[in-house]
């Protein structure tokens, strides 16, 4: 594992969150606390139909009547090492015990489609010279089963020369074993009949699959047509093909009676190779309204959002909707009336399929990198109420139409790119207290009736003032950087010739007296040097394998590395026999004691991300600033020093290797010095340092999280680089600063027609993730 991985698992965790000792007591507490049955939620399972579901570890059956879901338990699959297998459809929970083990196949759900509801096998035939057969898996590849039926006053006739499965191209995959025989009426001029009728579970609702397939070649001059009657309802005429299989769908609320009769110009007898009978069970719970899953399915598609919590039906059951929405249940079908993808990334245009969510009342799709202008389309959301689109990078003006939105009382456009003026209509609703508005941090966006005196009297104004601050600028730039590289080339100068001898090193420390510090490398004590510039000293430790010629080559390498959040090394011991380095003395001491309980000054939420951020400064710097790059090996957050400003710098780079191979690829080398703390697993608001008092903003502490567990992924391609990770912790950093002065700021007033309408949004941990 490389340094800067170790740095983002162990130090930023030990950043954010404060040490928490807790002892777990294993995976079995868990599962017997899963196990127990809360109060009114389960039945007891007897017989009921309808989908079967596993339970691990439960005792017995139940059914969860909040989702209409019958849950079957494991025990007897797992201990009786015996398989059984159930027939589809079966309506006893009977059928199913014993079984070790489910294997699923999937099936295009285009094939087998009820409008409402689902369907349950009443009847599955084909069609044969005898009764009692039946073809299964492996001949089925959807694991169907067939029965062999003879229809009355009927033949059978049977594919000459054999069918091959390559031949057969057919959504219904039906069996080889299935086409291969088909019944025709004793006489020509008869029909195929067949009747059936039966005790229905609910209402009586059916569709027969009747399925046809030409396996004799029929004289070109003569031509196959018949129609399908069933219960007085007739068929189109069906003309088949050899060897294309042809299979149409009718659907009855009565008992089944259907013939097959041969049309007037047909030269041949109707056939039948297999039907199947499927009953219609209606579910106990209505699925969202389709339009609506159809919109929201696009909006997913086109910000590529997925995860294991936006699967099946976004409404129902009620207890298991997609994280984001809320669902109204008032209506039949459930409606999406709430989405939020607030801080989700999402990039490009707003999506046109949120015009489709017509039942929707509250839009967030605020902290996103959204841009383009405030599209037409939502004019068409009539039932909104509150619009958060602030903190994106959308442009072009406000449009006149959100002010016809007959019900939105909230609406936030904060910092975007928003230019022009704003409606005089929304103002009034603003005015008369109909219409919460806030559109500040919008640099080019402002109230119609300043809008003019802006353009004539401030645009010179500002324009003079920015030509001077530009050129007032670009001189302290100028000045700062030849300031810079001056006191840099000093610097580097004076740190290739800062040696100390032995004795000096002693007189330096005052015989070691003070000891500040230590781990696997030594011991590190404060001294002073003779123009009183206070220092560190790590003597090496008298174990190190590391020779003197190599320590001096490396340190002399390491003399000219210099960033402003990494530690300065000053110099080091010339004695071969006692090797030390001297660093610049840090006043504040290390992360770890600000970090420990005993600690008693307390860093804040916002300090602590700008120390990462230092850190991470720091060690992007020896990842690509230097050549050879420097892997630091030993990151922790003892080895995070802060000086008086507390500004963090990281130290013992010193103590890395500095390496190339023969091809310039990096090489790592086995981590030394010593290991850091995990945290213990939960929910983020539990383990979070209980001296902040619940001051701090979760959205910032999940992707810090996210971002350290990316660096320690079992694959190295998945790992980010140390830019990267830099520019995470940045985001984070940005989005405390921008939570914090958004809790700072009160509500804003139009305090004159020349001044900008300001509103205040509050901003609280309530918007960020909840605990996963």
């Amino acid at each position: 594992m490389d340094g800067w991985q170790r740095f983002l698992l162990f130090s930023i965790l030990w950043l954010i969150f404060a040490p928490i000792y807790a002892s777990y007591s294993g995976s079995s507490k868990v599962a017997a606390a899963a196990n127990k049955e809360p109060a009114g939620r389960r039945k007891l399972a007897t017989g009921n139909p309808g989908s079967i579901s596993i339970d691990c570890g439960v005792d017995e059956d139940y059914f969860d009547e909040n989702i209409g879901l019958l849950y079957k338990s494991d025990r007897d699959f797992i201990s009786s090492g015996e398989n059984h297998d159930a027939e589809s459809g079966s309506t006893s929970l009977e059928a199913f015990v014993e079984r070790q083990s489910l294997e699923l196949h999937h099936v295009n759900d285009s094939i087998y489609r009820s409008k409402f509801g689902s369907l349950r096998v009443a009847r599955r035939f084909q069609l044969s010279y005898t009764n009692g057969m039946i073809f299964r898996y492996k001949d089925d590849v959807f694991h169907r089963i067939w029965h062999t039926l003879r229809l009355t006053n009927s033949i059978w006739v049977n594919a000459t020369p054999e069918i091959q499965p390559q031949e057969i191209n057919d959504s219904y995959k039906l069996p080889i074993e299935v086409l291969r025989t088909t019944a025709q009426p004793k006489n020509d001029l008869d029909s195929l009949a067949y009747s059936d009728s039966f005790s229905c579970v609910q209402s009586c609702n059916f569709y027969v699959y009747f399925h046809f397939a030409e396996i004799v070649e029929t004289p070109h001059d003569q031509r196959r047509v018949f129609t399908v009657t069933l219960n007085d309802v007739n068929s189109e005429p069906i003309s088949l093909e050899y060897l294309k299989p042809q299979t149409i769908i009718l659907n009855t609320q009565k008992d089944i009676y259907f013939t097959i009769d041969q049309t007037s110009n047909s030269g041949l007898p109707p056939i039948l190779n297999a039907f199947e009978i499927l009953e219609v069970v209606e579910l106990p719970l209505s699925p969202t309204d389709q339009a609506d899953v159809d919109a929201i399915m696009a909006i997913m598609q086109s910000y590529n959002i997925n995860g294991d919590d936006l699967q099946g039906d976004p409404c129902v059951p009620k207890v298991l909707s997609w994280n984001g929405l809320n669902c109204s249940y008032d209506n039949n079908p459930p409606r999406i009336i709430s989405l939020d993808l607030s801080s989700r990334k999402l990039t490009g245009e707003i999506a046109p399929s949120l015009s489709a969510l017509k039942a929707i009342h509250s839009l967030d799709l605020s902290y996103n990198k959204l841009t383009g202008i405030l599209p037409n389309f939502l004019s068409e959301l009539l039932n909104l109420t509150f619009l958060d689109l602030s903190y994106n990078e959308l442009t072009g003006p406000v449009p006149e139409f959100l002010a016809q939105l007959p019900n939105l009382n909230t609406l936030n456009l904060t910092g975007n790119k928003l230019t022009g003026s704003i409606p005089q209509s929304l103002i009034e609703k603003f005015n008369n207290g109909t219409l919460q508005l806030s559109f500040d941090k919008n640099p080019n966006l402002c109230q119609s009736d300043s809008c003019e005196e802006k353009k004539h009297f401030l645009l010179p104004v500002v324009a003079s003032i920015i030509s001077i601050l530009l050129l007032l600028l670009l001189c302290m730039l100028a000045i700062s950087w030849r300031h810079r590289r001056q006191q840099a080339i000093a610097e580097t100068q004076k740190s290739k010739n800062q040696t100390f001898s032995y004795s000096e090193i002693i007189s330096i420390t005052d015989n070691f007296k003070t000891v500040i510090g230590g781990g696997g490398f030594g011991k590190v004590y404060f001294g002073t040097l003779k123009d009183g510039t206070q220092v560190a000293i790590k003597l090496l430790s008298q174990s190190s394998n590391q020779g003197y010629k190599e320590f001096q080559a490396e340190v002399q390498h390491l003399m000219v590395v210099h960033h402003r959040n990494l530690v300065s090394l000053i110099g080091y011991s010339n004695d071969s026999h006692n090797m030390a380095l001297v660093y610049e003395y840090m006043v504040n001491g290390n992360l770890q004691e600000h970090l420990s309980k005993k600690s008693g000054r307390i860093l804040t939420w916002k300090e602590r991300f700008q120390i990462a951020v230092d850190a991470a400064y720091g060690l992007e710097y020896l990842h690509n600033g230097c050549k050879p790059p420097i892997i630091h090996r030993d990151l922790k957050t003892s080895n995070i020093l802060l000086n008086e400003k507390w500004q963090a710098k990281i130290a013992d780079f010193g103590l890395s290797r500095a390496f190339t191979n023969e091809n310039g690829s990096h090489v790592s080398t086995c981590p030394a010095g010593t290991f850091g703390y995990v945290d213990p697993e939960g929910d983020i608001q539990t383990i979070v340092d209980p001296r902040l008092h619940g001051e701090f903003d979760a959205t910032s502490a999940w992707k810090a999280v996210e971002t350290a567990f990316s660096c320690v992924s079992n694959f190295s391609i998945q790992r980010p680089d140390m830019s990267h990770v830099l520019a995470e912790l940045q985001e984070c950093l940005a989005i405390v600063m921008a939570v914090e002065e958004s809790q700072t700021m009160k509500a804003g007033v139009i305090r004159s027609s020349n001044s900008l309408l300001m509103s205040h949004l509050n901003i609280d941990t309530d918007m960020a993730p909840s605990p996963r």
